[in-house]
């Protein structure tokens, strides 16, 4: 993801965090182009269509799909024919001050299920790490060599 698609979040606290949209999901989604993903039934046809046959539905937050044409995500012979374009992505947040842009030495916690998808997708699926506070963002695959290196594997 381009680091231009991301506009500074503006963090607010106490009070005024809890009226303050700034950084809410819906924003975010729209500030990094993500989708949000499909409920219940459509979800099903969704998996199935994109590959993620035994992926847990609860192993991912958003979609993201590369540039080209628009697909039609109620459509499964459309998904079918852009897997490849489809990313599945997996959104971590914090607030916290003194955190590099390389979110070094900050712990997320990871699911089983989001283990697994990872492994069964590959490249196809995505750790979005945002700092709220800062703007910072980071993307990386599951099974890129700075995640499993920041991971102890």
């Amino acid at each position: 993801m381009a680091a231009s698609n991301l506009k500074k979040c503006s963090v607010k606290t106490g009070r005024a965090a809890d009226k303050s949209s700034l950084c809410s999901p819906d924003m975010i989604f729209k500030r990094f182009g993500l989708i949000k993903k499909p409920r219940g039934k459509a979800l099903k046809i969704f998996l199935k269509g994109a590959g993620g046959s035994g992926i847990a539905g609860t192993a991912f937050d958003a979609i993201l799909i590369d540039k080209g044409p628009r697909v039609d995500l109620s459509d499964p012979a459309d998904i079918r024919r852009n897997r490849k374009r489809i990313r599945f992505v997996e959104i971590k947040t914090t607030s916290r001050y003194g955190i590099g842009s390389d979110f070094n030495r900050y712990f997320f916690s990871v699911s089983q299920n989001q283990f697994d998808a990872g492994a069964k997708l590959g490249g196809r699926y995505l750790f979005f790490f945002i700092n709220l506070r800062t703007g910072k963002h980071l993307a990386i695959r599951s099974r890129s060599r700075p995640f499993c290196q920041r991971r102890g594997r």
